[in-house]
């Protein structure tokens, strides 16, 4: 296993959200929507902004 770096790091609002997400996934065990996120994991930021970032998660094969 090589060590991570830098380059390999999520930008910080990635990774509180692919870290709410995996929360929430396991707590209900049901498929997790932007807005659940938003609301129940107190993001900070509209659904919206967790919707793109879900998408960007999604497009780097962190969230299928």
């Amino acid at each position: 296993m090589r060590a991570s770096s830098k380059r390999d790091e999520l930008p910080p609002r990635q990774h509180s959200t692919l870290l709410a997400a995996i929360h929430e996934f396991i707590a209900t065990a049901q498929p997790v929507g932007s807005h659940q996120l938003a609301v129940r994991r107190s993001l900070g930021i509209r659904a919206a902004m967790v919707r793109n970032l879900m998408a960007e998660l999604d497009e780097s094969g962190y969230l299928l």
